[in-house]
């Protein structure tokens, strides 16, 4: 079953085929300020987007043009606040100074230049597909 699918779903039949793990370091990194997610540019990266939307409110991401159009677009109108090519990066500086989260797609520089200019916590966020149809999100701290 394609992800996509997901995106057809109602909130409660997407979060019944949804675990998440490390979500309580999401919730403690914003209470710091902002955060960044930074994400494999892999084909399971909107699952991120769509779950930390979902439970935390819109995010912005940063990532190319070819990356995005692999967001689905419900999910691109429902979860994200704002999309940001990787070089223009001072729009998602200003949403992490006011505390907002940040989806970097398999971009490692662009998160370290992030966080420098930003000071926000960094997270590595993965989405795996343990079993067909059932989908997991995994939040670790970045060193």
């Amino acid at each position: 079953m394609s992800f996509f699918f997901l995106s057809r779903l109602g909130d409660e039949a997407f979060c019944r085929r949804l675990t998440l793990e490390g979500w309580d370091r999401l919730v403690m990194a914003e209470e710091g300020g902002g955060v960044i997610l930074v994400s494999p540019g892999d084909d399971l990266w909107p699952l991120t987007v769509a779950a930390v939307g979902l439970y935390r409110g819109p995010v912005v991401v940063v990532a190319g043009a070819s990356r995005l159009r692999r967001l689905p677009a419900r999910w691109r109108r429902r979860f994200v606040g704002r999309s940001i090519e990787p070089d223009d990066i001072e729009k998602a500086v200003a949403s992490l100074r006011g505390g907002g989260r940040v989806v970097v797609v398999d971009k490692s520089s662009v998160a370290a230049r992030l966080t420098e200019e930003s000071g926000a916590t960094v997270l590595s966020a993965v989405a795996e597909s343990p079993r067909r149809g059932r989908y997991r999100v995994v939040l670790r701290k970045r060193l």
